[in-house]
């Protein structure tokens, strides 16, 4: 992490990003047209990926044999999963619940899961390798995840966005859902969706599970859970503060009208009189 080649991957990425927000932005597209072209560039990736991750099996004690993907290359981990999401999301109607629910886990996944792949880059690094297979992973991997955190943003900037307290709970209980159910692929698949089974990488500091211990699993369990509830908050705490914000700006100011008495020299001139006088719109 964090090598000479990573840290030039991450300033390709950094320009990618604003390349794509830049296209996303000034050129005024709708959130449709964004997706579809983000879906265009993110699905080319994905060829790119099955080119080098396909595979002949051939086994004497097995009568099958063919070309075929490992189960890990299912769009099941929290970022290739947002090929789906992006693809129904793009599919539904413009107003409907689906595309309301699946918003703001397109905006929250693609942008923190993007983010968190290019820090910790589990496909390599490498620029020029000696095959095809060895070279091409780092290319598509920060690409892929370059586009995607463009497109999540654009997603999160929608106007049609809800933010509000219903709107977390159903992303915390979508969220909730994926992890409890990776499990079980993951046992049934012996995959790793979602790192529910083992971290990415080795070493990574706050996570990390002993071989051969189930408390420290439990615990790495409950600290990803914990990770994604603080990542979750954090992305909708600015929105709550700005709706607090326009909302007593449009909360209406009182207003006292102070109506001076006539003259009178029977009546002296005091400020109690004037005081007493005022009444509220």
């Amino acid at each position: 992490m964090f090598s000479t080649e990573h840290l030039i991957w991450l300033g390709i990425s950094a320009g990618v990003i604003a390349a794509f927000l830049l296209l996303f932005f000034l050129t005024r597209w709708k959130t449709d047209t964004c997706i579809a072209v983000a879906l265009v560039v993110l699905w080319l990736c994905e060829a790119v990926m099955i080119s080098y991750r396909v595979s002949f099996h051939q086994n004497a004690d097995d009568p099958w044999k063919g070309f075929f993907l490992d189960a890990e290359m299912l769009p099941l981990h929290l970022c290739t999963v947002q090929l789906v999401f992006l693809l129904i999301a793009k599919l539904s109607k413009k107003v409907s619940p689906v595309r309301r629910a699946l918003y703001p886990v397109i905006a929250i996944g693609g942008t923190a899961g993007a983010l968190a792949a290019m820090l910790v880059p589990v496909e390599g690094v490498a620029f020029v390798a000696e095959t095809y297979a060895q070279t091409a992973p780092s290319y598509r991997y920060f690409i892929y995840h370059s586009v995607l955190f463009a497109i999540s943003v654009r997603v999160a900037a929608d106007k049609d966005m809800e933010w509000s307290g219903v709107s977390y709970l159903h992303t915390l209980v979508f969220f909730a859902m994926m992890l409890f159910f990776s499990i079980f692929v993951n046992a049934i698949l012996h995959t790793n969706f979602f790192y529910t089974a083992y971290p990415p990488m080795e070493n990574l500091p706050f996570f990390s599970v002993v071989e051969g211990d189930i408390g420290s699993w439990y615990l790495y369990l409950l600290k990803l859970a914990l990770v994604a509830l603080i990542v979750i908050t954090l992305f909708y705490i600015p929105f709550w503060i700005a709706r607090a914000v326009q909302r007593r700006k449009e909360r209406p100011v009182r207003r006292i009208r102070v109506e001076l008495p006539e003259e009178d020299e029977a009546a002296p001139f005091t400020i109690s009189s004037i005081l007493g006088s005022g009444e509220e719109e």
